[in-house]
C-alpha cells in the first residue's frame, strides 16, 4: 500500500484526511461526478473548502436538493473511498448569478473497499420496495447496502408507524413481482419526514442473501461506468 494511501484511512485530526481530499479538489478545479443520495440524479460539480463548509458548485436549474439532503463522490484518486456531504443550505449565493450547496464538513470518509461497504442508490429500480408485515403501503427502497438500507416514505404521516432503534420482524425486499427476499428483521436507525435508514438481516435461506448480492453486484458495475466517463 503506498503512503498516499495509507494517509487517506488516517482519522481526521492526522495528515491525509478527507479535509486533504477535499482541500486537493478545490486547488484542481476539476469538475467530479457526484449523486444526489435521495434522488439518485447524477451530476458534474466542483468542490472547495471555505471557512468551515464545504463548497458544491450547484448545476443550473438544479433544485432536487433540499436542506438535510445528502450529495456523495467517490474520491477519483483512490475508488475504495466516498465522502459524503451533508447540506446545510442548498442555494448559497456565490454572487454574480452563481450559487452552490453550502455543505457540513465531513467527519470520516465512506469506506469503499467492496460491496459489503458501499452504499448505491437504487432510484433507478422503480419496482425495488420493502414491505412490513401488518404495514399497508409498501416502502421504496432508495439506497441499498450489504446489511442496511433507506427507504422513502408516501407521506410523513408513515413516520409515526416506527421508532428508531425499535426492530421489526417478517420483511420482505421485493424487485419486481416474482422476486421476493425474506428479512429476518429490519431495525430503523434514522427517521425523519420523508426516509427511514434502517439495518436488516437475511433470512435463513440463502437465496436470498445470493439475490441481494447479485443485485449489488450490479449496481457496481453501473457505478463503474459513470466513473469511467469522468
Amino acid at each position: 500500500m503506498s503512503l498516499e494511501m495509507s494517509a487517506l484511512k488516517k482519522p481526521l485530526n492526522e495528515s491525509g484526511t478527507v479535509l486533504d481530499v477535499i482541500n486537493r479538489l478545490g486547488r484542481d478545479k476539476k469538475a467530479i461526478r457526484m449523486i444526489d443520495v435521495h434522488s439518485g440524479h447524477r451530476f458534474r460539480s466542483f468542490v472547495a473548502l471555505r471557512s468551515q463548509f464545504v463548497l458544491v458548485s450547484k448545476p443550473g436549474n438544479f433544485d432536487m436538493v433540499r436542506k438535510g439532503s445528502r450529495v456523495r463522490f467517490t474520491v477519483p484518486w483512490d475508488q475504495r473511498h466516498q465522502v459524503e456531504l451533508e447540506v446545510v443550505n442548498p442555494h448559497f449565493n456565490l454572487g454574480d448569478s452563481r450559487y452552490a450547496f453550502l455543505c457540513a464538513v465531513p467527519k470520516s470518509f465512506i469506506e469503499n473497499s467492496g460491496i459489503n461497504a458501499e452504499k448505491f442508490s437504487t432510484t433507478h429500480f422503480t419496482n425495488l420496495n420493502l414491505s412490513f408485515e401488518g404495514k399497508v403501503a409498501p416502502f421504496r427502497v432508495l439506497e441499498l447496502t450489504r446489511t442496511s438500507c433507506r427507504l422513502a416514505f408516501p407521506s410523513p404521516n408513515y413516520r409515526r408507524q416506527f421508532a428508531e432503534g425499535k426492530s421489526l420482524e417478517h420483511a420482505t425486499l421485493h424487485l419486481g413481482c416474482r422476486v421476493a427476499v425474506e428479512l429476518n428483521m429490519v431495525t430503523p436507525k434514522e427517521v425523519d419526514d420523508t426516509t427511514m435508514e434502517c439495518d436488516y438481516q437475511v433470512g435463513k435461506s440463502g437465496e436470498g442473501r445470493h439475490i441481494i448480492d447479485g443485485l449489488l453486484a450490479s449496481m457496481a458495475k453501473v457505478d463503474r461506468y459513470f466513473l469511467s466517463k469522468r
